[in-house]
């Protein structure tokens, strides 16, 4: 058993151990189907530890984990991932300093190219195998959130200044900008003729592409912090909390002293029918929900900073599973392609401790 099995494995009893539930059922095989929808979660490998994760992309029919990882600077990381959820570094780039977050993370079609948002207010597009910066540009504010078309057409960008901007990724042309939120926009998302967006002011906002031009708003309360369509396009899932996730030093000492509290107002998964007045509300989580992503048409996942990752049964609520045995916050959870796998964005702030992560995601017995 190589280290980082023998970490998964001790970091799986410890969470175990501490009284959080994974749920039931078994890992999917390499090229087998689910027999079911998902019934739980089980912590995998990790693939980096000890740094802090900012976001993190699992592509490429799950043959390549893109990661931006904090150490003593900000690097996109590159790794190379088997059958058995291994992983091998291949690529690293340097992406700067921590003066300025590398606050977000989109990989195109293919897994060819990816774009990172920095909030000294560039975007930078690096290509995946030669690991070359091959374009960037500014967009005058922090750059706070990015996405790509399914099919690799246009790139979004968000700004802490709720400035959304649509680009065609052929030629880097600038077609649109529009002033979608008035606060920062936390998260983009692509359907296949839509675009959603996010953003600390409270509101959800979808987007006709190309033209932008505005198909529903959701203005719930606080904070929306993440968004991903259902595979139906029709459905939105909403990460909120009662205000911005924005830490102070006596956030963090609160933490430490108190831990956070078992379901603080305002933390919730919200389910939203597009067009519909009410989301269907999900409570559990202890701590603001930093993300969403969706597990087929019946099973959603959630994280949170209070250091889990959670699977929810979307029609009513019903919370399946929730994963622990993170060191600290969990920026971001991604589905894989195949099913098999989630990967998780945590801040391992210990040398051990799973930053970028692999988590099985479980299915009923055949």
């Amino acid at each position: 058993m190589d280290w980082r099995s023998l970490l998964a494995s001790l970091l799986l009893a410890a969470a175990a151990c501490g009284g959080s539930s994974s749920g039931s059922g078994a890992p999917l095989n390499a090229g087998a189907s689910p027999s079911g929808p998902a019934t739980g979660l089980a912590l995998g490998n990790a693939v980096s530890t000890g740094v802090l994760s900012y976001a993190s992309s699992l592509v490429a029919d799950d043959s390549r984990i893109v990661a931006v990882e904090l150490s003593t600077v900000f690097d996109l990381v590159v790794y190379d991932l088997d059958a058995e959820g291994n992983t091998t570094e291949t690529n690293r780039v340097a992406l700067g300093p921590a003066d300025y977050d590398v606050s977000a993370l989109a990989v195109g079609p293919g897994a060819k190219r990816a774009y990172v948002a920095v909030t000294d207010g560039t975007v930078r597009s690096i290509n995946l195998d030669s690991g070359k910066i091959d374009n960037s540009w500014h967009v005058g504010a922090a750059a706070t959130a990015i996405a790509v078309a399914k099919d690799g057409a246009y790139v979004a960008v968000g700004t802490d200044s709720g400035v959304i901007c649509l680009r065609r990724t052929s030629d880097s042309a600038l077609l649109h900008c529009v002033v979608g939120h008035q606060k920062h926009v936390s998260d983009l998302e692509f359907s296949d003729n839509r675009l959603a967006s996010a953003s600390w002011d409270g509101s959800v906002v979808v987007w006709e592409i190309p033209s932008l031009a505005i198909v529903a708003t959701n203005n719930g309360p606080g904070s929306a912090n993440g968004i991903a369509f259902a595979p139906s396009g029709t459905t939105l899932a909403i990460a909120r909390s009662r205000r911005s996730p924005q830490r102070s030093p006596s956030d963090v000492a609160t933490e430490k002293a108190h831990g956070f509290s078992s379901q603080p107002r305002g933390a919730t998964v919200d389910v939203w029918q597009i067009g519909s007045e009410r989301p269907r509300r999900c409570l559990g989580h202890g701590g603001p929900v930093t993300s969403v992503a969706w597990l087929g048409a019946e099973r959603l996942v959630s994280s949170s900073w209070d250091r889990t990752v959670r699977l929810w049964k979307s029609a009513n609520c019903q919370q399946l599973a929730k994963l622990g045995g993170f060191a600290h916050l969990v920026r971001n959870v991604e589905r894989g392609q195949t099913g098999r796998w989630l990967v998780v964005a945590a801040w391992g702030t210990e040398a051990e401790a799973p930053s970028t992560t692999l988590v099985n995601v479980l299915y009923p017995a055949r």
